[in-house]
């Protein structure tokens, strides 16, 4: 290849690859599919889940004063609504729920909090045996998931906002957005961002077994470590004045049971020198063999959240952990 070929293989090549560049970079940016270039309305509907860190991370950054509770927890926790908690604890609560949210990100959350000067009362930290992952979110390349540059301790958002712009994967995803959006694709969340409230608008039917035959088991390294960073928060709430109320979150009764005693026991007793009591719903409450409480196996409804906090739901720890033996026991 001669100079002159070589050197207008070279201006084409490289203008296909600014424009390629180009045309990503605007449609990652107008599409915005996980809403960290525009600002959402206050209120909305859509079929596509935003990037709801971010969103809630931005909100409280200028509006945290206006509250003295946050509920924390991952995409369950939306059946705690803040209408119900401000009630039941005369409180003026957040709902600081996200997808797939970790004892760590939690924790993250509350340092920044505090740095902020907006540490709360009163923290709702509902747990759960099938979700005792430590994922840092603040490292991880998940879109939807990453943490807001507030979190991370990224001082120039750019660096942030770029995972978003120049980003394959959001390309992709803001394409599937753009046809949802064409074809009416039908509506499944519901947010509200001045309380982080969500409501979810499905559900799927699915069976309910009494018991649940098999015996799951987490690894003692598993469980160790989940505990040490709920120690953590409990310890750093402490330091700061602030009380954590520990919630066993609602699930069928089959998922509960799923357990074998070895894995409750250690976590249940790595706990208990730092946390006495817990609210739930009784074991035995018949709303736990029914879907109809449920949106999915996955997601209660608010319906039974609201009965979560009730001062007869509050027990001591180890008391649940004597209530789960026993209705395993009784299994058969």
């Amino acid at each position: 290849m001669n100079n002159k070929a070589f050197t207008k293989y070279s201006i084409i090549t490289i203008a296909g690859f600014s424009l390629f560049i180009a045309t990503q970079t605007v449609l990652n940016y107008f599409a915005d599919c996980f809403s960290v270039f525009h600002d959402k309305p206050i209120n909305f509907e859509t079929n596509f889940e935003p990037n709801t860190r971010f969103i809630k991370t931005q909100f409280l950054k200028n509006n945290c004063s206006n509250f003295n509770a946050i509920i924390f927890g991952n995409s369950r926790s939306a059946g705690f609504t803040t209408e119900d908690i401000n009630e039941q604890f005369e409180a003026k609560s957040y709902n600081y729920c996200v997808s797939g949210e970790t004892p760590l990100g939690i924790l993250q959350k509350l340092k920044w909090l505090q740095h902020i000067n907006c540490m709360p009362n009163t923290i709702f930290l509902p747990i759960s045996i099938d979700r005792t992952q430590l994922i840092d979110y603040t490292k991880q390349s998940r879109l939807l998931r990453l943490e807001h540059p507030y979190i991370s301790n990224q001082e120039n958002n750019f660096f942030y906002r770029k995972n978003f712009l120049l980003s394959m994967a959001s390309s992709k995803f803001n394409l599937l957005y753009i046809a949802s959006q064409l074809t009416g694709k039908k509506t499944k969340l519901s947010y509200n961002f001045s309380t982080g409230d969500v409501t979810y608008l499905w559900d799927k039917k699915f069976n309910i077994k009494d018991c649940q035959n098999e015996n799951r088991a987490l690894s003692e390294q598993t469980i160790i470590d989940f505990a040490k960073v709920l120690t953590e928060i409990k310890q750093f709430a402490n330091q700061h004045n602030s009380k954590v109320i520990l919630a066993w979150t609602p699930q069928p009764i089959s998922d509960q049971l799923a357990y074998d005693t070895r894995t409750l026991d250690l976590l249940f007793h790595s706990l208990s020198p730092y946390y006495q009591f817990i609210y739930r719903i009784p074991l035995s409450d018949a709303r736990l063999k029914n879907n109809y409480f449920f949106h999915d196996p996955s997601h209660f409804k608010p319906e039974l959240g609201k009965n979560v906090f009730q001062p007869a739901n509050k027990i001591l720890l180890l008391k649940l952990l004597e209530e789960i033996k026993e209705m395993k026991s009784n299994c058969t």
